[in-house]
């Protein structure tokens, strides 16, 4: 696919205009369909603009409709979140889709430094924060020698958080806290 900066392929004539979910539904078909087209929006979320946005917006709901579909492309997903990091909206949902996949060993301690750098910073948004703090907590359910660092920076950092970013935290905590009382903090 030969396309110039942040023009949009032929399928997705009308994407632009897309507000709401049913909106997108019949281009996210098209591209679970198409090899290419699901390369061609991994590609584009790279780069910044509306472009991104909206392949953004398909990869996110196309992972609703077909989880299965993304493993294939977790590796890359990871490795933009890592290296090459994106803008809050593509970030997100990139977060939101890792929430509902498990990320392979060999990406796992550079998926977990980045989640904590992300957990850190506190000009991250809010909901990459949240979503990173539920990507842990995936993460710490399948390596439980992970859960006593986490833990100690999601405390660290609920005095900086949120409502939202608080109430993420406060799931994590009573999950993994050593002494499970199931009492409100």
């Amino acid at each position: 696919m030969s396309l110039q900066g942040n023009e949009l392929p032929p399928e997705f004539e009308g994407l632009q205009n897309a507000r709401l979910r049913k909106d997108y539904e019949p281009f996210v078909l098209i591209m679970l369909r198409d090899e290419k087209l699901m390369s061609y929006c991994l590609n584009q979320i790279k780069y910044k603009g509306k472009t991104a946005f909206l392949c953004a917006r398909l990869l996110q709901l196309a992972s609703d409709i077909n989880i299965d579909r993304f493993k294939v492309y977790l590796a890359d997903c990871i490795e933009i979140l890592c290296n090459k990091p994106p803008e809050p909206s593509v970030k997100r949902t990139l977060l939101r889709i890792f929430i509902k996949l498990e990320i392979p060993n060999s990406y796992l301690v550079k998926a977990y430094d980045t989640l904590l750098s992300i957990l850190r910073a506190h000009n991250e948004s809010i909901a990459c924060r949240a979503f990173s703090i539920q990507v842990l907590a995936g993460i710490c359910r399948r390596e439980p020698e992970l859960i006593h660092e986490t833990l100690l920076v999601v405390q660290e950092e609920i005095q900086f958080g949120s409502s939202g970013f608080k109430n993420a935290a406060k799931h994590f905590i009573l999950e993994f806290s050593p002494n499970k009382s199931k009492r409100k903090a």
